[in-house]
């Protein structure tokens, strides 16, 4: 009987271990996709930066080049263009933020 009773307490503790296992499992796959989610943001974010600077310079160039007149209406519609590649990088991070909260859910 006291044999009995080991046997069951060695198969329950099997038990739970294979169970904190595949809750680790799980975790790590969690985790495995939201460092992949965070990487590609990093990497899309770090495109449109480039993006940014290669326009900033490029109306740096054209600003030498034309009239004051031209230059302003060019900066302002350059700075639109900027503030729209930045709110696309803003949204395309807090779907990534959510998507990752919503994974360790």
């Amino acid at each position: 009987q006291q044999l009995s009773e080991y046997l069951k307490e060695a198969l329950h503790r099997e038990l739970k271990l294979k169970q904190k296992m595949a809750i680790l499992q799980q975790l790590l796959a969690t985790l495995l996709q939201a460092a992949e989610k965070s990487w590609k943001v990093q990497l899309d974010d770090d495109a449109l930066r480039c993006k940014l600077q290669s326009l900033e310079a490029q109306l740096h160039t054209w600003a030498q080049n034309h009239s004051r007149d031209g230059v302003k209406e060019s900066m302002m519609a350059m700075q639109q263009q900027k503030l729209q590649y930045e709110h696309v990088a803003k949204e395309q991070l807090q779907r990534a933020i959510e998507e990752k909260v919503a994974a360790e859910r």
